[in-house]
């Protein structure tokens, strides 16, 4: 049987719109927007979109792509109450001292009915079992925590949420093998650092595999994509 090396086509083209439903003219929030790119992509698809980012230098270049983003936690900007028709935050969650408190701000500043969606790693993938301490996902001191499917249901039920849709996917399951395997033989991996055809080549198979694992067991994929509503 042929290996399929586009098992994560799919889950990319959700991931590039957040797994939202189109909401013309409707109001999205980005935290934690970083350069503005995805956010400028949701712009174009015909969101009213806002940032917010902790990073100066890369709130300056999304402000130059003509964003409106804003510095430092959400938290400090005291959005009005009922300000948006959805929010994403795309590896975000495993970043903060206190998600409760982010996600309870966050259903303050939605609108009635409004949408949370967020990707964060998966504490249950295939790579995770596979790699152990070295799985890359776990990436300390920058990552104080990471769920699982049930750990992040319950946060997300007591910060007042209806879990509408929960899964794990394999969208970036090739880089993670490639960044795990290196962190396994050399105690490091450099993000964005240009990687050998055959290493590449081995990370596609290898989300390949997982891909096919999910379909028997649905908690494998490397990343928890959640959809919750106010």
């Amino acid at each position: 049987m042929m290996i399929n090396l586009h098992a994560g086509r799919s889950a990319e083209l959700d991931f590039s719109v957040m797994y939202l439903p189109f909401q013309r003219n409707g109001h999205l929030l980005d935290i934690g927007c970083g350069n503005g790119q995805a956010l400028k992509c949701m712009g174009e698809l015909g969101w009213q979109v806002q940032g917010v980012d902790f990073d100066p230098e890369a709130v300056q270049i999304a402000r130059k792509k003509g964003l409106e983003v804003r510095l430092g936690s959400l938290e400090a900007q005291a959005f009005p109450r009922d300000s948006f028709d959805a929010i994403t935050m795309s590896h975000l969650i495993e970043h903060v001292h206190d998600p409760l408190s982010l996600l309870r701000e966050c259903r303050r500043i939605l609108r009635p009915s409004g949408r949370l969606a967020l990707v964060t790693p998966n504490i249950n993938s295939a790579g995770h079992r596979i790699y152990g301490s070295s799985w890359f996902h776990l990436d300390p001191p920058r990552h104080l925590r990471i769920f699982n499917i049930g750990s992040l249901t319950t946060l997300l039920q007591k910060a007042g949420f209806q879990t509408t849709k929960i899964g794990t996917t394999v969208r970036d399951a090739g880089n993670a093998y490639v960044a795990s395997r290196s962190v396994r033989r050399t105690g490091r991996y450099e993000m964005g650092s240009r990687q050998p055809w055959s290493a590449r080549f081995w990370g596609k198979a290898m989300q390949a595999i997982e891909w096919a694992w999910l379909k028997i067991d649905g908690q494998a994929g490397e990343e928890i994509a959640a959809m919750a509503q106010k």
